[in-house]
């Protein structure tokens, strides 16, 4: 089940509902077009216990992910079209 913020239908075949206060899109067609509107619990894992003075904006923490998905297995930065200063 995808977690978004916004669900929207991806087939014909996708009906939305609400339970329990959520907004959820089931398709029985294709049950990976299931997904539930809300904030996922482990959207923040790896920040570290964010206190209400350290709290971080939304663009800060997708340019912390983004410089995470940037590093390579062996540590080395990569940039957009691939391994960067090999020499």
């Amino acid at each position: 089940m995808k977690v978004r913020s916004a669900v929207k239908k991806i087939c014909e075949h996708c009906r939305t509902v609400r339970r329990r206060g959520k907004l959820y899109v089931v398709c029985k067609k294709n049950p990976r077009h299931k997904q539930r509107q809300g904030f996922h619990s482990s959207a923040l894992e790896g920040f570290g216990d964010l206190g209400m003075e350290s709290r971080l904006s939304a663009t800060e923490i997708a340019m912390q992910w983004r410089s995470r998905a940037l590093l390579s297995v062996d540590g080395q930065k990569l940039g957009s079209e691939g391994a960067v200063g090999l020499g």
